[in-house]
């Protein structure tokens, strides 16, 4: 008889598959259901830009053929926006794949990673694959990550740490000056990875971290297609490091698997500087509506710089999720993150946020 957990590496059994936002489709097999909405990950409720779905179509025309390893045209024109050198980008099916990746290429059983309580689950488990071990910094009383206490935590074995920045699930962010500081003290052969996934949200308050003006040798930033952009059925991520950074991790990285379409609608995603900017507009007249509505219903919600707010509610997030799923609106419960008092909610376009409101009065009252 088979023994599969024999062959298997144990780490394996101690790994905790990713929660992922409920399907729209699945919701509508499950419970059925026509109309749903769903505010669960994230994603940009204005939908891609209608100018690069117009320009894809030639692009189906070749996929037959593998698409360029190095992502040549959106690596050139990154390299232009970004003001970095060719050598100092890698690209990633998504930057979960590169938070993995970075696991992979640096994480032995007898090192460590630091991270937040309350904090982008995924940082875990890219330790947690690899059998290392994943030291937790508390929260401050504002669900902020603590850069003083990871500090503490630091030690002869931390390889990473990694900071979310704003963090996921709190919308929450470390400030440029307390992370200049932090940057100071970090020994300089630990590797500190910024996840700023959703920097388009929020590079423009003043006191959001220039990373990349930085300069620190073991600096990590990765940034995503999949917000701002509207990418995030394409997967497409990257990173800002080093050249010796770049060059380590690239020897893990599969080859071709940034695909074809999801290169060239990056590129063009990238020039639709009025899609931009409408989705921008979009998620700040949300944000408006729904910090009012909550604070007409006094349900407690945490500042937010992102296109999500983390919200605290009369019922356990758990119970939330499941009676608001019951009536076609899908959020986000967050027991996974050790919140089980929260719920997440994406900032979704005028009619969304509307339906959102009506349903959350419903199942609390």
């Amino acid at each position: 008889m088979l023994d599969i957990k024999k062959l298997a590496r144990k780490e394996v059994f101690n790994f905790e598959p990713y929660v992922h936002g409920k399907p729209i489709d699945e919701l509508k097999r499950e419970f059925k259901i026509q109309d749903i909405y769903k505010l669960a990950s994230n994603e940009n409720s204005l939908g891609p830009s209608k100018k690069m779905a117009q320009k894809l179509t030639n692009v189906l025309l070749d996929v037959h053929r593998y698409p360029d390893p190095g992502c040549y045209d959106l690596r050139k024109l990154l390299v232009k926006k970004l003001a970095v050198l060719q050598e100092n980008l890698l690209f990633g099916n998504g930057s979960d794949e590169i938070i993995e990746l970075l696991g992979k290429a640096f994480l032995n059983k007898e090192d460590n990673i630091v991270t937040s309580a309350h904090s982008f689950i995924r940082y875990a488990m890219a330790a947690d694959l690899m059998g290392a071990k994943v030291k937790n910094a508390k929260m401050t009383k504002d669900l902020v990550v603590d850069l003083t206490e990871m500090l503490k935590l630091i030690d002869e074995n931390t390889k990473l740490v990694f900071i979310g920045n704003p963090n996921n699930p709190t919308g929450t962010y470390v400030k440029k000056q307390d992370f200049s500081e932090f940057m100071s003290k970090v020994p300089e052969n630990v590797l500190v990875v910024m996840d700023e996934a959703y920097y388009e949200y929020a590079k423009d308050y003043p006191d959001y971290p220039d990373t990349l003006a930085m300069g620190y040798e073991n600096l990590i930033v990765l940034r995503t297609f999949s917000k701002l952009f509207a990418l995030a059925g394409l997967r497409i991520g990257y990173m800002i490091a080093s050249f010796d950074i770049i060059s380590v991790v690239e020897r893990v990285r599969p080859p071709f698997n940034v695909n074809l379409i999801a290169q060239v609608a990056a590129v063009l995603s990238f020039g639709d500087k009025q899609h931009l900017q409408s989705t921008l507009e979009m998620n700040k007249d949300g944000m408006s509506y729904l910090s009012a509505e909550f604070d007409k219903m006094m349900v407690e919600y945490l500042p937010t710089i992102t296109n999500f707010i983390l919200f605290k509610t009369k019922i356990k997030g758990k119970d939330l999720f499941k009676k608001m799923l019951e009536q076609g609106v899908i959020i986000r419960s967050v027991d996974e993150y050790d919140l089980s008092d929260y719920a997440r909610v994406t900032i979704g376009n005028n009619k969304e946020n509307k339906i959102f409101i009506e349903v959350l009065k419903k199942v609390l009252t």
